[in-house]
């Protein structure tokens, strides 16, 4: 249960400051269509995909831990809430939400451009409505459907591809648990191990089906 404990813990601090740093990217670059701005954006969260995670997690462990030494390199450190426990999931949190901040900020990029082209984004302005107010209270409502599907999505994948973080950074959680099973053949372990990935993924599905009816009334089960 530790071992579960800590990935949750882990893919927490991912999901959080990838969604929080993907979607404000997504709708500047939306706001910010066909300028450099946009396309230096989306060049990034292209290179953010695109790079393997063992390789470039390897290399700012190198750079941050051991040539800099402003992160320590492995494990869990003390408490969670420490600031000692706080400065070791920096980096394998920013590693494992990478990716998915990259795919999250294209994906708003190109339901925010859908859905300020609309009819009523256009009545909104021709109200005189602020501009931060179209985007935020109408366009980004109307958009966050296909987000939350894929942000549900996102995080019950991310338990599962904890496994590789975990064991760059000797990270005491479930994926590297699951490593350890499957190499001494325990196989009640190894059970135990997929019984948890496929009970969270289950659960995530479950909160993004009532985070649905949240945000669009219209939907009712």
């Amino acid at each position: 249960m530790t071992a579960f404990m800590n990935t949750v813990y882990l893919v927490v601090f991912a999901r959080i400051w990838s969604v929080l740093a993907a979607i404000p990217l997504g709708i500047f670059a939306a706001v910010k269509q066909n300028t450099f701005t946009d396309k230096l954006c989306m060049s990034g969260t292209l290179l953010g995909v695109s790079i393997p995670q063992f390789w470039l997690g390897l290399m700012l462990m190198r750079l941050l831990c051991f040539q800099l030494g402003w992160l320590p390199f492995s494990g869990m450190g003390g408490s969670m809430w420490s600031v000692d426990g706080l400065n070791h999931v920096i980096l394998p949190a920013f590693m494992l939400g990478l990716p998915q901040l990259a795919s999250i900020a294209r994906l708003t990029r190109s339901e925010m451009l859908e859905v300020l082209r609309q009819d009523y984004i256009k009545t909104a302005r021709a109200k005189g409505l602020k501009e931060k107010s179209v985007i935020y209270k109408h366009a980004l409502k109307n958009a966050a459907l296909p987000l939350v599907t894929v942000i549900g999505t996102q995080t019950g994948y991310m338990l599962g591809g904890s496994v590789v973080i975990e064991n760059i950074f000797a990270w005491p959680g479930l994926g590297r648990y699951s490593i350890n099973a499957i190499i001494g053949s325990d196989f009640p372990a190894i059970q135990a191990s997929v019984l948890f990935f496929s009970l969270m993924f289950l659960i995530v599905n479950l909160i993004v089906d009532i985070t649905y009816s949240l945000i669009d009334p219209r939907i009712k089960y």
